[in-house]
């Protein structure tokens, strides 16, 4: 019975191969009229893309593979022996004779190129493995050609719109991508993958301001793998030792660094004008920063068992130590405050010295499963715990070494008291998560999921004042303590529909939030809730292999947190008051972003127009009060964004990769409550272009510019920058050296940023050390190689997720 269901299978498969394929026409010798055999065909499109290809047999009749009627444009024959030939489909015979070249041997052409990046709806694929010019390099060398990821040797990986980035391995949440991916794709070398995915839609799991980024090999990665790095900059030192290890189904992996911070100093100078008050009219003030110091020790664990493809298992955790290095912070402080009339009102100079103690915990424990029917995937469901912490003491100890209130006499000299102040806060967070997605046919898919959020957070703080003419005379001890307990549930539910031009996601949350303070002072007491109904759609459309078009709608809540609702008062800067507000509420924005992808032969252009309205909205604003500046936070007011923003990327030459992004947005913000409006152009640009040179050598080079920001009270400042590198491989690119120089030219920035409401204005100047420079070495051990399947049946997946080992 086997035997007979195997001979009516072959039967039916060499039918659909037999269909597959068509004859046709005759390459013939131009001299003698013999058949030609092993003559290459490649037809082409109007962008020189392959549609389909053949290869003549001995009698010189083509058997061509792929519907070569359906957009080709021309047919390409090449033969060793013969000169190479391109004929329009409209003049195609049933006969095509090739010149001999004789003795001279023509030389091979390439006419046609694989593309490197692909469109699909909601999607963008590199094709790593089309890329020849990536196979010897490291996979963190060739993710700058990923549309919409930006890559930097000082800032990691990001998006290009902004949004978070969650990385994933052959479509599963494996932890070896959480954490420090940089030192892994560093560690893994580019001829290892098969291509790149870009999920710019991927569903309410992850969120609207998330894309998913999978990693695809081109099968089981097995063997030993090591790293030794080392980062030397002008502002911080960093090494690392990296070690990964795959056999079959298991997989673990080690990560130690050490990290100094050793930060350049800045200062920052202020003119303060409070208009009501003829006392305190004007404070000039200027403050010094020494920088700050830090010594952290980072070690990084994670493994994964997977079965049967269709079930992963992860562990994942990670410490970062740094206490025992006492990192600190120093500043200096010179006030000076007039009367309206210019007389004096007081001056001092004040000392300031911040300890920062802390401890980094993180750990995440998962498990994944596929549902597979015949061999395609048909659902899967997740189900995860994180744990993170970071608990700190800080320190702040601050002395008067100079004061005057001549201008005062003795009414506001109490106003003046050296302090110490301590403040211990412990914010562990529970994260449990859990998401299931089933389709139903081929066409729909349906998607539940939720994640529930326990904060238990607990703070303590201490203000010991002690007298300005005798430090060891205490004047009084401020304690204050509270225990703040959040919860946060989410729930949602999805339903899309899909095809291979067309995908539209309907999506529903329900957020859930609970907050109760208990604090040492009755009366600061707060409980609050919140809830919300979140609709999103999401809809992509494949107009033709070369275009896509995007539009979703959104609607997110920012909901205020402890820090903001917290109602104790600091009064510790003379004549000032800081304290939070009970009565804010969750701001709500609604965004609409329409989005066109393009592929323009070498190049990849994207643009999108993006309009977003915050209501309710939450920001922190100053007013002034019988000469009291009072610093605090409310639902003030209301901000609509309209933004136009265009990606341009791809080869400009055989060596040269570039990219240019440019946006311009009009911002307009109200705020009736405090009498303010503020409205606004700013215009973004930056380039980034890879030069490669002889000899392994590599030139990046990166420029931006952004211009003044737009505040509530003001603006804000405009920000440049540049920077150059040039890397070389060594030992069979086993070795990278990488010397990189940013904003060498002025070394130090000022930013100048406004503020101003009724009665009171504020102007400061930041001046910093801009320039940087960085030296980095990484040695790479060892090997990875993929382990190809050897039984045909593979688990066919959707987009998001790997398709095959093939």
């Amino acid at each position: 019975m086997n035997r007979i269901f195997l001979i009516i299978l072959s039967l039916v498969f060499s039918v659909v191969y037999v269909e597959a394929q068509s004859t046709y026409p005759c390459v013939i010798d131009s001299k003698d009229g013999s058949p030609i055999p092993s003559v290459s065909l490649l037809f082409l499109d109007s962008l020189q893309n392959v549609t389909a290809t053949g290869i003549t047999d001995i009698h010189g009749m083509s058997v061509i593979k792929g519907n070569y009627k359906k957009n080709s444009n021309s047919l390409h024959l090449s033969c060793v022996g013969y000169v190479s030939r391109s004929i329009s489909l409209l003049a195609l015979k049933d006969t095509i004779a090739l010149e001999p070249t004789h003795v001279n041997l023509e030389k091979v052409e390439v006419v046609a190129m694989r593309p490197l990046i692909k469109l699909s709806p909601g999607m963008f694929t590199y094709e790593v493995s089309n890329d020849s010019s990536a196979q010897n390099k490291s996979t963190l060398d060739v993710m700058h050609k990923v549309p919409l990821l930006i890559v930097s040797a000082n800032n990691g990986i990001s998006a290009e719109n902004g949004k978070s980035i969650v990385y994933e391995l052959n479509g599963m949440r494996d932890p070896l991508l959480k954490g420090d991916v940089m030192t892994i794709f560093q560690a893994l070398k580019a001829s290892n993958l098969k291509r790149i995915e870009v999920n710019t839609q991927p569903g309410l799991q992850y969120g609207s301001n998330t894309i998913v980024v999978n990693i695809v090999t081109k099968g089981h990665l097995e063997g030993l793998l090591g790293t030794i790095y080392t980062r030397v900059s002008d502002e911080s030192m960093s090494n690392s030792i990296f070690g990964l290890t795959k056999n079959k189904n298991f997989t673990v992996s080690l990560n130690y660094q050490n990290i100094w911070d050793y930060d350049h100093s800045r200062t920052n100078e202020s003119k303060e004008i409070r208009e009501q008050s003829t006392l305190f009219y004007q404070t000039d003030k200027y403050i010094h920063f020494d920088g700050y110091k830090s010594n952290a020790h980072s070690i990084e664990f994670s493994s994964s068992y997977e079965a049967n493809n269709t079930t992963l298992i992860n562990l994942y955790g990670r410490v970062i130590l740094s206490n025992f290095s006492n990192p600190h912070e120093n500043s200096r402080e010179e006030t000076v405050t007039y009367q309206e009339n210019g007389a004096l009102s007081y001056s001092y100079v004040k000392k300031n010295h911040r300890l920062f103690k802390n401890t980094e915990y993180d750990a995440t424990i998962s498990f994944e499963h596929s549902f597979v029917k015949s061999y395609v995937l048909n659902g899967k469901f997740y189900l995860g715990y994180n744990f993170y912490n970071r608990p700190y003491t800080q320190t702040t100890s601050s002395i008067y070494e100079k004061i005057d209130t001549l201008g005062l006499g003795n009414m506001s000299f109490n106003a003046f008291y050296n302090y110490v102040e301590k403040e211990k806060s412990n914010i562990p967070v529970h994260t449990f998560e859990t998401s299931f997605w089933h389709n139903i046919n081929k066409a729909q898919r349906i998607t539940l999921g939720g994640k529930l959020v326990l904060r238990p957070q607990s703070n303590e703080r201490s203000l010991l004042k002690s007298s300005l003419a005798n430090k060891q005379e205490f004047l009084g001890n401020d304690d204050s303590a509270y225990n703040h307990t959040q919860q946060v549930a989410n729930l949602y539910g999805s339903y899309a529909i899909s095809s291979r031009k067309l995908k539209l996601d309907l999506g529903l949350r329900y957020e859930y939030q609970k907050d109760k303070l208990l604090h040492s002072d009755s009366n600061h007491n707060l409980r609050k809730h919140f809830s919300n109904l979140l609709p999103s759609l999401s809809f992509a459309y494949q107009c033709s292999n070369n275009m896509s078009m995007e539009l979703s709608y959104d609607m997110n809540v920012s909901r205020p947190n402890i820090s903001v609702l917290d109602p104790y008062v600091d009064y510790t800067t003379p004549l000032q008051l800081t304290y939070g507000n009970t009565d804010l509420k969750p701001e709500n924005t609604h965004t609409i972003d329409f989005t066109i992808n393009q592929r323009i032969k070498r190049y990849t252009l994207i643009t999108s127009l993006t309009y977003a309205t915050t209501d309710r909205l939450i920001l922190n604003y100053q007013y002034t009060d019988k000469s009291i500046l009072h610093n605090t936070t409310g639902n003030i007011g209301k901000k609509n964004d309209l933004m136009l923003y265009n990606s341009l990327s791809g080869r400009l030459s055989r060596n040269v990769y570039a990219r240019l992004m440019q946006s311009i947005s009009y911002v307009d913000y109200s705020a009736p409550k405090i009498d303010c409006k503020q409205h606004g152009w700013i215009y973004f640009v930056k380039g980034i272009m890879e030069y490669e040179l002889p000899k392994a050598c590599y030139l990046d080079i990166e420029g931006s510019y952004l211009s003044r920001s737009i505040l509530l009270q003001g603006r804000g400042y405009a920000k440049y920058f540049y920077s150059v590198s040039l890397s070389k491989y060594f030992f069979t690119n086993k070795l990278r050296l990488v010397f990189s120089a940013d904003n060498f030219f002025n070394i130090h920035k000022i930013n100048e940023t406004e503020k101003a409401t009724n009665n009171y204005n504020v102007k400061s100047y930041d001046k910093y050390y801009k320039a940087s420079f960085m030296f980095s070495a990484i040695l790479r051990l060892g090997k990875l190689k993929a382990r190809v399947k050897e039984t045909d049946k593979t688990i066919q997946r959707d987009n998001d997720i790997k398709y095959n080992y093939d």
